[in-house]
């Protein structure tokens, strides 16, 4: 395709120690994109950077995108929740909560009614972990101008790849030849 990744984890995780917490990912993920943003001045790399979340990665990849959007010529979220899980916490953060109320700006979808970055939300259309319906809100509160959605035919949550691997990186190959 072209493009090169740089891919980072959540403390405690892979080959990194430390707690993985959600005020721990939002933060360094602020200070993994200023570390990165430095590699690519000193190495003279192309400044066209895109952001891309799989799954729960795709809270600190709209948190980077919503806070940082002069920065990213486009937006890829993979199978990300739209209400940011919230449901899974309920036992721990009440529903009624106004940290993860429907209008929370720590929601991913309402933080995506703030994004007018291009946007490419991808999800498999039987995804048993974050539903489908879940990448079908964040593609209808995203302001972007430019926004893609596109679900895979039978793919689950981690077959997403097995199933719809041709048209998993074609629509992500398009979107950023679209916005290089």
């Amino acid at each position: 395709m072209g493009i090169n990744l740089y891919v980072a984890t959540y403390r405690g995780y892979g080959s990194s120690n430390g707690t993985p917490t959600m005020t721990n990912v939002f933060k360094d993920s602020h200070r993994i994109l200023e570390g990165f943003k430095k590699i690519i001045c000193d190495a003279d790399f192309s400044r066209s950077l895109f952001v891309m979340g799989r799954s729960l990665g795709s809270l600190p990849a709209i948190e980077l995108a919503y806070s940082n959007q002069d920065d990213f010529r486009g937006l890829i979220v993979d199978s990300g929740p739209s209400n940011n899980l919230r449901e899974w916490f309920s036992s721990i953060i009440p529903l009624n909560s106004p940290v993860v109320n429907d209008d929370s700006i720590f929601l991913n979808k309402v933080k995506l009614r703030l994004i007018h970055t291009p946007t490419l939300i991808i999800h498999g259309e039987k995804d048993s972990l974050i539903p489908v319906n879940e990448g079908k809100e964040l593609y209808d509160n995203s302001a972007a101008e430019y926004k893609r959605l596109v679900i895979i035919p039978n793919a689950d949550h981690n077959n997403l790849f097995d199933i719809g691997k041709k048209q998993y990186y074609k629509a992500i190959e398009e979107f950023v030849k679209d916005f290089c």
